[in-house]
């Protein structure tokens, strides 16, 4: 049986001649080709923690791709990423995070390099307090200069207090506190 519908031809497929509705097949390819690329790409391992996973960007100026591997430790876990743009140049970034089971202090520690092939590098540690925690964060930008940043933060029943102290690359100084109200 054949159908008269306009919108729906005797083929059965659908066609879309404006352009909002090019925008949405567009949107929803993009989704399901996305959707094929990270499931087929992701390894289900014994700790589902650790994975591989492989995602490819298509854009105006060309396709990326970017992998990543992340393996599950005892107390935290190892990822290494690499995206190749479309020019073919690479990037890559190493992250490590380790948390011990008994003092709950987490450490973090990320290194990497840019397509431009500057490196930078980041160190933290988050320390939990009897209300709340502190962090301490070293990085170095891919331009050489060292970012040193301290935060407190403490929970008490009339809210959160969120002290920030920051020092850039220059040795310039800032400090936010700011207090929040518990709902």
């Amino acid at each position: 049986m054949t159908t008269t519908d306009p919108k729906r031809p005797a083929n059965g497929v659908l066609t879309c001649n404006n352009p909002q509705g090019n925008i949405m097949k567009s949107i929803i390819s993009r989704m399901l080709i996305s959707s094929v690329c990270i499931l087929s790409g992701a390894a289900i391992a014994d700790d589902a923690r650790s994975f591989d996973r492989e995602t490819i960007h298509s854009g105006p100026k060309g396709t990326a791709t970017t992998t990543v591997h992340q393996e599950a430790t005892a107390t935290g876990y190892e990822r290494e990423r690499t995206t190749t743009n479309p020019n073919g140049k690479v990037a890559t970034r190493s992250t490590e995070v380790d948390r011990d089971p008994v003092t709950g202090v987490v450490s973090r520690s990320v290194e990497g390099t840019k397509f431009n092939g500057k490196t930078y590098s980041r160190d933290s540690t988050r320390t939990p307090t009897d209300n709340g925690f502190i962090k301490e964060t070293t990085s170095v930008t891919p331009n050489g200069k060292t970012r040193e940043k301290l935060k407190v933060v403490e929970h008490n029943r009339h809210g959160r207090t969120t002290d920030v102290t920051r020092v850039n690359g220059k040795g310039h100084v800032s400090h936010r506190v700011k207090h929040s109200r518990s709902q």
